[in-house]
């Protein structure tokens, strides 16, 4: 049977006009750049498997996620969240790389969260969190109905993996429950494990 296909990572969403051809952008971009307009979306390529731990008959991929810096306009190099196979710096990218699984082959797939810095201890967040939304909440903080949370999360980053092209059970299926956080010094006991 041929390969089937998952995506692990985050593509944006392009209106089906522009994916078309038709020429200038919709009226609702407004005054941006054309060079934003003409920029392509980049292929992913494919995520390395780990040759140490497959087999014969598994595929085993060990993915990491980093944060490091990618150009995602122009020469703007900005800070992102980004997948990685273990022990492969150079295969971090956004969107994230494919992984091209068969349907007559076992698989597994470790993801790990790997955002620390060089002594081990955890990232914080580069940007503020709306914890009033549905969202990892490592401290288990609720919002009284109506009202916000509007203190800034320091804690360490949370992540849920959601993949796409792959039939999962709702508990690996990265829903804003399913979070795990990095093996870090300093996380405090008030963090949810």
């Amino acid at each position: 049977p041929p390969p089937q296909f998952a995506i692990c990572g985050m593509l944006q969403s392009v209106p089906s006009r522009c994916l078309l051809g038709e020429s200038g952008p919709p009226p609702y971009f407004g005054g941006l750049d054309r060079f934003l307009w003409d920029k392509k979306l980049p292929i992913p390529e494919r995520m390395p498997k780990s040759w140490k731990l497959s087999t014969r008959t598994k595929d085993v991929y060990e993915i990491e996620v980093v944060r490091t810096k990618a150009n995602m306009i122009g020469d703007y190099e900005q800070t992102v969240y980004a997948f990685k196979a273990k022990g492969d710096d150079y295969s971090a990218s956004v969107p994230g790389n494919t992984l091209e699984l068969r349907a007559d082959r076992d698989f597994e797939i470790k993801f790990t969260n790997r955002l620390v810095d060089e002594d081990g201890k955890y990232l914080k967040h580069f940007t503020s969190i709306d914890q009033s939304l549905h969202w990892a909440n490592p401290e288990c903080v609720r919002a009284e109905k109506g009202t916000c949370i509007t203190d800034r999360y320091d804690g360490p980053i949370p992540i849920s993996v959601h993949m796409h092209g792959f039939n999962a059970t709702e508990e690996h299926e990265g829903h804003p429950d399913a979070w795990y956080l990095p093996d870090a010094r300093g996380i405090d006991s008030k963090y949810n494990r």
